[in-house]
Order: structure tokens, then sequence, then C-alpha cells
């Protein structure tokens, strides 16, 4: 079993050199509303919705781009994107303005960025919302936390609160900030969170889960990063067993159904 691995700075009398790589949705404005609180002129690069899109259908990946354009359209539909929009909206004061992203780019893994990369050298760098990340940026970007909502090693991949209710298994409803490497959700896990999951004795719908628990997951990624920022050491666990990996493509609109009848 692999040994955990524990980061600090060498020099933490000196500004943090931090980096975040996130796409457009609204749980992304409110992480950078965070960091701009705590880390002023920290880097952003932004891989909107939009720009993935586009980068999928570049390399032919026309079926990819299908299932994300269903999931788009099933969530304006059911009016879960109204709910993410107003829930992380009442998070960020009225007239905040956010700074402009120092590169907005289709896709994180472009020579662009890597030349960005070689410039700024981060020491942290945070992911959240992108396509996967290649090398070529891992090797620029010092140490990566990737936030992700699923239970980890259990549910990698996509949609994992909702494969986690579809199991049965609400237990495993929860966020994980891990180090990011190669292996899609295998880096080592640094902290896990979990939202509440009833109100009034009524299991909360997926996507109140989902909001409380990038909400919880952005907060303690806040509060991981000024830790480390001081000088505190940063300790991660190795992952224990394989779990799953889920795309887009495996949350058919039959499964959905299939949920929504369990009630």
């Amino acid at each position: 079993m692999s040994e955990a691995l524990k980061v600090k700075r060498s020099s933490p009398e000196n500004p943090l050199r931090l980096l975040l790589i996130c796409s457009d949705d609204p749980q992304h404005t409110y992480l950078r509303y965070c960091l701009d609180r705590k880390f002023p002129g920290y880097r952003c690069i932004i891989e909107p919705n939009a720009g993935q899109i586009r980068h999928l259908e570049k390399k032919g990946r026309h079926g990819d781009v299908k299932w994300m354009k269903y999931h788009s359209w099933r969530r304006k539909l059911t009016g879960d994107r109204r709910k993410r929009n107003e829930y992380f909206a009442s998070l960020v004061p009225p007239g905040y303005k956010l700074p402009p992203p120092d590169l907005e780019v289709d896709s994180a893994n472009c020579a662009e960025v890597w030349s960005a990369l070689e410039d700024w050298k981060p020491e942290i760098t945070v992911c959240t919302g992108t396509k996967y990340i290649g090398g070529s940026v891992i090797a620029r970007a010092g140490l990566m936390l990737n936030l992700h909502t699923g239970y980890l090693p259990d549910y990698k991949g996509n949609h994992c609160i909702f494969f986690a209710l579809y199991d049965g298994k609400p237990d495993k409803v929860a966020g994980t900030l891990h180090q990011l490497t190669a292996q899609l959700d295998g880096g080592q896990i640094l902290d896990l969170v979990q939202p509440r999951l009833a109100e009034n004795g009524k299991r909360l719908s997926e996507e109140t889960l989902y909001a409380g628990c990038i909400h919880a997951l952005i907060d303690r990624c806040v509060e991981r990063i000024h830790a480390f920022a001081r000088g505190d050491e940063l300790v991660f666990q190795p992952q224990k067993g394989e779990g799953r990996m889920f795309r887009h493509r495996d949350r058919t609109p039959w499964r959905e159904l299939k949920l929504w009848l369990r009630g």
C-alpha cells in the first residue's frame, strides 16, 4: 500500500502562488469569490461549458457532446439549473464583481496554458468542473487539488451523488478533496465532506444534496489552502479499493425514472 503523502511549503513567509482551473457554473463563481477574498491576485483559468463542447466536437466525440447537451436540457427542464443559480447567488454579496480570469480556453490541455504555467509557477492548483487534466498541465501546476462531488474511492467520474442514491447508499453521498493525478479521481485523499441528507424527516433532493456537498467542499478547500499558505502540513491518505467510474452516458432517462419512482 502507498504511504501517506505529506506536503508543506518551504517558504510560508512568501505570498502563495495559487492557481484555479475551473468551469463557469454558479458553484465556480462562489469558489472564485472565496479565493478572491482570501488570496487576492490569485491566477484563474476558465474552461467554460460551451468551450468543453466545442473541444469535444473538434475531436469528433459526438456521443459525449450529445450526453452533455442532454443533461443541460434535463437540468433546465426540471428547474435544477435555476435552483443552483439561486443557491450560489445567495452566497455572494449583491453587486460583487469577479475579477476577470487570466485565461479562458476551450481545453486546459493546450500550449497557451502550458506556457502560462511555466511563467506563473504555481505552488498549488485547484481544479473543479473541467474535463480530464493531462500530464503536461500536471507537470507544471505544483500540488494539484481536485474538488470531486463523490465518495472516493467508491464513486468516480460524473453524477456520483445520483448513483449513490440510485444504489440505495445515501451514506455515500459526499464530496472528496483529493490530489489530482493522471489517474482520473485516483489521487490520495485530503478530506471528505458529507451534507445533511434530510430535513423535517424528508430526504433532500439530489440537487439540494449536490449544492450542499459542493458548498461544503469549497469551504473546506479554502480552509486547507489557507492552512497550507501559512506553513501547515497537508496529509493525504491513499485510496483503499478501486470503486466504479461513471460517465455522462451512464445516467440514462431510464435510470432517472427508476430512481424517481422509488421516491
